[in-house]
């Protein structure tokens, strides 16, 4: 009996082994694609003839980089507006595994009523250093961001997991003073999401791989976003939010969808008080 039961035990332990050593594997191969996306940079641009800065969609710009923290910054683009001295300064927030340049899809329509246009890469996203965050902290960059662009009457446009950051930064009420209105596209505001978007792209159990996934994030420092953001959405706030479901345009590749901007503009036109003709367009 004896000799038997241990070959067994010997295939079992194998087995055992190799897909512990399977699950340790794939669960860190998520949790790098996640803290590690892809970049969209120029080259993505380019493949797709897209645009790859304000420039080519025919706007003026500078480019500079916001100050974070201690030796950390963000790649800005401050776009000049076609709204002149009454329009708002329009802040755009990319979700995750994006970056700036799948939003210069819709920059003319915003640029037309806008005094400025803010776009930038945050961490881990296009041309900024360091790993995504899923949101962790995001919430104090846009802060510091906005400090930077020193205007009073903003507008959050904000997409997926920006939509956590951005009200996560509404809730700080030297913040929410400045903003003027917030429109959340897709709003995911914790990193759940996310883990659990990679995971059914890759086919993967959820019951098994999220908790693994989201342990391996948090030793990799970057943890949830904390309650702020939960307290910002679900706060009482005098700052007029516009909630729409996440889409996408096939035909420009913008992340917002076809349509969203006659909503978006009909919601700006009546809590930035602009005229009809004041209207963003469709772009393109």
């Amino acid at each position: 009996m004896l000799a038997y039961t241990a070959p067994v035990l010997g295939v079992l332990l194998f087995f055992g082994v190799a897909g512990l050593l399977v699950v340790v594997v794939v669960t860190g191969l998520v949790a790098t694609e996640i803290v590690r996306p892809r970049r969209l940079t120029e080259s993505w641009a380019i493949a797709r003839g897209l645009p790859s800065d304000p420039g080519e969609c025919g706007l003026p710009f500078t480019s500079w980089e916001a100050t974070i923290g201690e030796r950390r910054t963000l790649p800005v683009w401050d776009v000049m507006g076609q709204g002149g001295g009454s329009g708002p300064t329009i802040v755009l927030v990319h979700d995750h595994g994006e970056s700036r340049i799948p939003l210069l899809a819709d920059l003319p329509a915003w640029a037309s009523v806008a005094k400025r246009v803010i776009l930038y890469d945050r961490p881990g996203h296009g041309w900024a250093a360091g790993i995504a965050r899923c949101g962790a902290g995001e919430g104090d960059h846009l802060r510091r961001l906005l400090e930077h662009v020193e205007a009073d009457r903003v507008v959050l446009i904000a997409l997926g997991e920006g939509g956590g950051i951005a009200t996560e930064a509404i809730a700080d009420a030297l913040v929410r003073r400045r903003i003027t209105a917030a429109v959340l596209v897709g709003e995911h505001p914790t990193q759940r999401t996310v883990v659990q978007e990679r995971l059914a792209a890759h086919g993967l159990p959820r019951w098994l791989f999220r908790p693994l996934v989201m342990l391996t994030l948090r030793a990799l420092g970057v943890g949830e976003a904390g309650e702020a953001g939960e307290r910002g959405r679900t706060s009482n706030a005098p700052v007029p939010i516009l909630r729409l479901p996440a889409s996408r345009d096939d035909k420009t590749d913008s992340p917002l969808g076809p349509g969203v901007a006659g909503r978006v503009s009909e919601f700006l036109r009546r809590v930035c008080g602009l005229s009809p003709d004041e209207e963003p367009c469709a772009a393109g």
